[in-house]
């Protein structure tokens, strides 16, 4: 169940990488490996989850990243690009909707992000989820 809440986090939509002014974000679009560290309050037992790892490819229309294995129906809300910064806002329905806020900054090869969301779940009352993720360009894609 936990693991539909940090899939639900780092759900992603698309965005076209332009700024009003024209520039385009700082983005190397390809293959990218994404650490993410996750703290969670709220919770009836203290859990400690271990910082996980996935890849997927990026570009510049789909700059959020996200695993597949995402089960909620999960909508964002709202897109702001400014600079080399992506906020967004998400709301999510499902076993134990999610209201989430993100914001991830590209620099070229990297990128660092946060998120946070509150999860309310029906037998443990609301619970606050931080993710914590960084990111680095590993190479081309091959996948689609």
């Amino acid at each position: 169940m936990l693991k539909r809440y940090f899939s639900a986090i780092m759900a992603a939509g698309t965005l076209t990488a332009t700024t009003a002014m024209g520039n385009e974000i700082n983005l190397h679009e390809g293959l990218w490996e994404t650490v993410t560290t996750v703290k969670m309050e709220g919770m009836p037992v203290q859990m400690q989850v271990p910082p996980f790892t996935h890849r997927q490819c990026l570009t510049k229309q789909k700059m959020i990243p996200q695993k597949k294995e995402d089960q909620q129906k999960c909508k964002i809300t709202k897109q702001e690009l400014s600079g080399n910064t992506l906020k967004w806002e998400m709301k999510c329905t499902g076993e134990g909707p999610a209201e989430i806020k993100g914001e991830i900054t590209y620099r070229g090869d990297s990128f660092e992000g946060i998120s946070h969301a509150v999860v309310t779940n029906p037998g443990t009352g609301t619970i606050k989820i931080t993710n914590k993720m960084t990111g680095r360009y590993i190479g081309e894609c091959t996948q689609q």
